[in-house]
C-alpha cells in the first residue's frame, strides 16, 4: 500500500510540474509592449533538417509562455510557423541547411517586428580525428570552419561544468573529468556551434526585446573510451 501511495504522489507532483512548465496565456489578452521573443534556428547536419522555433513570453526569459492568437503570427523566411502545445513555440521544420534567413512578428496590435538571423557557420570534426578517449584526461578537439565570432561557442555534445568559450579560438577542450563520466549512450559525440544575438527590431515597430539564438549540430562521430 505504502509503494502505491508513494507512486501516486510522484505521479501527482510530476502532473503539478509539467502544468506549471506548460502554462501559457493568450498573446492578445496583455499589452502588447511587455512581449518578451526568444529566436532560434537550428541546423541539425545528421537529419539535414533546419528548425525554426519562436517563442513568446510576458515582460522577460522567465516569463510564461504565450500563444499567439487573432491576427498575431509568426513567419520565417515567408513561411508560417505553426503553434506546438507540447512546449508552447511556434515552429517550422524545413529539409536542408538554411544558413539565415529573416523573422517577422506580427502582434496583436498590427505592428511588425522584422529580424534578420545572423548566418549560421558550420562546423565539424576533421576525418583523421582520433576517435579513442582516455577517462580523467583532457582532450583538446580542432574542427573545420571557422574561429569562434562573437558571442558564439563551439562545444560538444558531452556536459562539461569547465567549458570556456573564447572568441577567434580554433579548438575546444573536452576536460578530463567529463570524459570520465561519458556513459555508453555518450560515446557518439557531435561538435555544436552556437551564436547568440540580440534581438534587432523594425523601424516600422520600435523595440522589442529578445534574443537570437543559432545553432549547428554536426555529424557525429563514435569514440572509444579507455580507462
Amino acid at each position: 500500500m505504502k509503494s502505491n501511495t508513494s507512486f501516486f504522489l510522484l505521479l501527482f507532483f510530476s502532473m503539478i510540474v509539467l502544468f506549471s512548465a506548460c502554462k501559457r496565456e493568450d498573446s492578445s489578452a496583455i499589452d502588447q509592449d511587455r512581449i518578451y521573443t526568444e529566436y532560434r534556428v537550428s541546423y541539425n547536419e545528421i537529419e539535414d533538417e533546419t528548425t525554426a522555433t519562436a517563442i513568446f513570453r510576458i515582460d522577460d526569459a522567465n516569463g510564461t509562455k504565450l500563444e499567439l492568437t487573432d491576427n498575431a503570427q509568426a513567419v520565417f523566411n515567408n513561411q508560417v510557423m505553426n503553434y506546438k502545445n507540447l512546449d508552447g513555440s511556434h515552429q517550422l521544420v524545413l529539409d536542408g541547411f538554411i544558413p539565415d534567413g529573416t523573422f517577422e512578428y506580427v502582434n496583436n496590435d498590427g505592428v511588425s517586428f522584422i529580424n534578420e538571423v545572423p548566418f549560421i557557420d558550420p562546423v565539424g570534426f576533421f576525418s583523421n580525428v582520433n576517435t579513442t578517449l582516455t577517462r580523467g584526461q583532457d582532450r583538446i578537439f580542432l574542427w573545420t570552419g571557422n574561429p569562434v565570432a562573437l558571442n558564439e561557442c563551439v562545444k560538444t555534445t558531452v556536459p562539461d561544468d569547465q567549458l570556456l568559450c573564447f572568441e577567434a579560438s580554433t579548438s575546444v577542450v573536452l576536460h578530463g573529468e567529463a570524459i570520465a563520466e561519458i556513459n555508453e549512450d555518450q560515446k557518439e559525440i557531435a561538435l555544436i556551434r552556437e551564436r547568440e544575438s540580440v534581438i534587432n527590431a523594425s523601424p516600422i515597430g520600435g523595440i522589442e526585446g529578445g534574443k537570437i539564438t543559432t545553432e549547428f549540430f554536426s555529424f557525429s562521430v563514435i569514440f572509444d573510451i579507455e580507462d
